[in-house]
Parts: structure tokens; sequence; C-alpha cells
């Protein structure tokens, strides 16, 4: 999970530029993978601003993969075992995963995509289908929350 650059500094035309405004805006940098969602957080920006009625949850896949496999260190998500281990985990959850990623793959070959890439986006799309609860817990409705997957009878 990193911070992303301010509003401000997300405007820039440069990642030179955008961290020197941040820096001077917030007090601290940002990662270049930060700058590299720019477009897309922008682009999320933009639709929400015509689009009021949508509500946005924030998620990030590794702490969903943590609740979902109850803690299991699941290995690195570039090895083959750390693969085949969140494979085995979203079949739990999703009977027809495989036919799924199938398609996923047929439609966006793994020379652009990285597999890890395709099951991130299947455990935030599992976690989206809900239940859902928040970390942390005790945050109030204005305050940044990650959503995970919650409990059937939450």
């Amino acid at each position: 999970v990193f911070s992303p650059p301010s509003k401000k500094a997300s405007r820039s035309s440069s990642y030179r530029e955008a961290l020197e405004i941040n820096r001077e805006e917030v007090r601290k940098g940002f990662s270049i993978q930060a700058w590299n969602l720019v477009p897309k957080i922008c682009e999320v920006e933009e639709y929400l601003g015509t689009s009021p009625k949508v509500v946005l949850r924030e998620s990030h896949p590794e702490v969903c993969w943590k609740v979902l496999s109850d803690g299991e260190d699941l290995g690195s998500k570039h090895t083959a075992e750390g693969i085949l281990k969140r494979v085995e985990l979203l079949r739990l959850f999703d009977s027809g995963f495989d036919e799924n990623l199938k398609e996923a793959i047929q439609g966006h070959p793994l020379k652009r995509v990285k597999m890890d890439d395709y099951l991130d986006a299947a455990i935030l799309a599992r976690t989206a289908a809900g239940p859902l609860r928040y970390v942390p817990e005790d945050a109030k409705p204005s305050e940044a929350r990650i959503w995970i997957p919650g409990e059937p009878d939450q």
C-alpha cells in the first residue's frame, strides 16, 4: 500500500515536477509506481464528478489475500508456487474461476498483462462481491478505509 501524489502534484506534466510539488505540499515524496497510477486516478475522479451517486470503496489485493487465506503466507505472487496458492484460494470462492481466467486471458494475452495482475483483479472482484468490512475497524466515515472480505453474517 502506498500513498498517491496530492491532487495538485498529480496534475503535473512529469514525475520530477510532481515529486517536487508533493514534497512542498505534503512534506513527502511518492514512488514512480504511484506516479504511473495517476492517469487512472484522474479517470476515476472524472467519472465520480459526473456520477455523484456512485459509492467508491478502496481496497488492496495484498490485504484481501491475507484475509481470505486466514493469514497464510502465500509466497511471492511472482513465483509458480505463489501463483498456484492464489489460484487454489480463488477456486474455493468461485467455482467458475478457471473459465473466467481463461476468458480474461483470451481478451488480454499474458504478453500484455501479467498473471499476478489477473489474480489481483480476481481477488478484488471477489471482495467487491461481498460481504464487506473495512480496516481500520474504528475509522470514521470521513477517514480512509480499506475494504476487505467480511464474514457472511456481517
